[in-house]
């Protein structure tokens, strides 16, 4: 039975907003044996030899001090507002006549509009 990390976190519950992220762990308890915990809640546990641990890391490499200095200005993160702005454009470029959205966590149009534009996992079309 193999449970990758990112199998621990249900796609309805992803969102972005941290307030409302389910945070996962898996834990060695005491016994040798290991729990996955959601929220700090056991929700599986699994003895020792049915656990193998893989580690993955991950760095940002960047051709020099200058390209790094380029990533790490905030000048240029991406807001709500410019993803708003960008999807418009593209979506008014594509023959839509498209207006910003209400609110982007309820405004079932917008949503309903950039899913059937965009595609999307089955998840986003309920």
């Amino acid at each position: 039975d193999l449970v990758h990390r990112e199998d621990l976190v249900h796609r309805e519950d992803l969102v972005h907003r941290e307030d409302l992220v389910h945070r996962e762990d898996l834990v060695r308890r005491e016994d040798q044996g290991w729990d996955i915990r959601l929220n700090n809640q056991s929700i599986r546990q699994y003895s020792r030899d049915q656990i193998r641990v893989s580690i993955l890391w991950k760095a940002f490499c960047f051709k020099d001090q200058a390209a790094a200095d380029l990533y790490a200005d905030p000048h240029y993160n991406l807001t709500p507002q410019m993803a708003v702005d960008i999807f418009c454009q593209d979506l008014r470029g594509r023959g839509h006549n498209v207006r910003e959205p209400s609110d982007l966590e309820t405004d079932e149009d917008w949503r309903k509009l950039i899913v059937d534009t965009y595609g999307g996992d089955d998840f986003l079309r309920t």
